[in-house]
């Protein structure tokens, strides 16, 4: 599979449902990316009430690297599933400001 076919894979069999980042391909390679929004919608999807008012308070980096992890999960088991998890590198996360990426190459 090229990467031009894992994308089309990707957008129809994950889709943006369900996901808190997007996936765009560049070139050679797939990258996902997903921001904090300024109005603090994502805080609403992403914690329920009992989470939101308990004594810590969660960072942007937190909340950002809870995105992260939930959609590379969704990722793994994904490409487990179609037996690519070996022909693909999955890139460290990389985060600027609100903001959060990596690469699949």
């Amino acid at each position: 599979m090229n990467i031009n076919e894992l994308f089309e894979t990707i957008q129809d069999e994950i889709g943006i449902d369900g996901l808190n980042g997007e996936f765009l391909l560049d070139g050679k390679k797939i990258i996902w990316s997903y921001k904090i929004s300024e109005d603090g919608d994502d805080l609403d999807e992403m914690y329920d009430d009992d989470e939101m008012f308990s004594f810590g308070s969660t960072s942007t980096e937190e909340l950002l690297l809870d995105a992260y992890q939930d959609d590379l999960d969704k990722l793994q088991e994904f490409l487990d599933d179609i037996g690519e998890t070996d022909n693909w590198k999955i890139g460290d996360n990389e985060i600027r400001g609100s903001r959060i990426k990596f690469i699949i190459s």
